[in-house]
């Protein structure tokens, strides 16, 4: 767990030392639900546990650090519980102001701890220090219809794209303002229409990613006939539970790691567990 902390969510010091804690509890009870779960031995490859976004960062002992180290030993033996169960603990980098609920971006994820919420106290949003809480991508036209017949192969689903971009646009959104449907245009009038799990998706590739599905389309940009689709975003990651600059910013506000969890996962108890 003291590699974990810092690689999730970094290297911080006294001032963020909350947010540390309650990265270390949020860590915890995602690991001991995985472990404790139907997820147990699936992994081909013969671990529980993957190191990387799909599950948690773990970068080993090098990325330690004193306050993480302080924060993972100040909250041993705690997790997240409802209902005296152990909760499914989501948590991502940047909200851009409003979480996500969790059954709208995973399948049969239905809890009513893990519930959309406004990122602040009815003051100035808690993530407003991150890098991510507000963005402007710009993707050439030509790349993003070559993403997408890539995106169609590998989901056995061969959308014909013509090249010439026509235009892009958000159809349909949830209650956070993120994008639940978006329409694609091509050069020939082809529609096709993505929904939630591939929005982002389509807009990755080696040298890119789409930071978060909230975002709007501003106007294009033609550069000799070459077109430029402009999003104008916030946050960064999926949007469910703990939002992680925003615990940041708690702790840099004075509320403590309990506030915090209270906060991000409704109607929860921190109980010690060993």
């Amino acid at each position: 767990m003291h590699g974990v902390v810092p690689a999730e969510i970094g290297s911080l010091g006294k001032s963020e030392f909350e947010a540390l804690k309650a990265q270390a509890v949020a860590s915890r009870t995602y690991a001991l639900k995985k472990l404790g779960g139907n997820n147990r031995g699936k992994d081909s490859r013969g671990f529980d546990i993957r190191s990387d976004i799909y599950d948690q960062t773990y970068h080993g002992r090098r990325e330690n650090s004193e306050w993480a180290i302080r924060a993972v030993n100040a909250t041993k033996g705690e997790v997240i519980t409802f209902n005296n169960n152990v909760i499914e603990c989501y948590f991502h980098s940047t909200c851009g102001g409003r979480t996500e609920s969790g059954h709208n971006v995973f399948t049969n994820v239905q809890f009513p701890y893990l519930q959309g919420i406004a990122d602040d106290f009815g003051k100035r949003d808690f993530c407003e220090d991150s890098p991510h809480y507000r963005w402007v991508e710009k993707i050439n036209a030509s790349e993003l219809i070559s993403s997408l017949r890539e995106f169609g192969r590998q989901n056995n689903n061969n959308h014909p794209l013509a090249p010439g971009l026509f235009e892009l646009r958000v159809s349909e959104r949830f209650p956070s303002g993120r994008a639940k449907s978006v329409i694609i245009v091509d050069g020939k009038n082809n529609t096709i229409a993505l929904e939630p799990n591939s929005i982002r998706p389509l807009f990755q590739n080696e040298n890119r990613s789409l930071r978060s599905s909230l975002f709007r389309v501003g106007q294009p940009i033609d550069r000799g006939g070459n077109r430029e689709i402009v999003l104008i975003g916030a946050g960064f990651g999926h949007g469910v539970g703990m939002c992680q600059w925003g615990a940041i910013g708690m702790s840099r506000k004075g509320y403590s790691y309990d506030q915090m969890l209270r906060h991000y996962y409704r109607e929860t108890e921190l109980k010690k567990i060993y």
